[in-house]
């Protein structure tokens, strides 16, 4: 047997470069408070506003499966009209 093989996609990889960056800007801004004394505190709240939107939007796709959802077409009869 042949190992399966994994597969990560598009949006598993985008959750996880998203939580990796909001993980360095913590990182990088407490460093910053440590050396000035002073924090960012606009650009603190703009960053973790975006990327926790995303964050949300792309858990709420995830697991309502909108992107793979299809629309199936109006029932027509043998005339090729609509019914109902």
């Amino acid at each position: 047997m042949t190992p399966k093989k994994f597969k990560i996609n598009k949006v598993d990889t985008y959750l996880i470069i998203s939580i990796v960056l909001m993980i360095i800007y913590t990182i990088a801004s407490l460093i910053i408070l440590v050396s000035t004394g002073c924090t960012y505190d606009q650009l603190t709240i703009c960053f973790f506003a975006a990327f926790g939107t995303e964050i949300a939007s792309c858990c709420i796709i995830k697991s309502l499966n909108i992107k793979n959802e299809k629309v199936d077409p109006e029932p027509q009869d043998s005339k090729g009209e609509c019914v109902g």
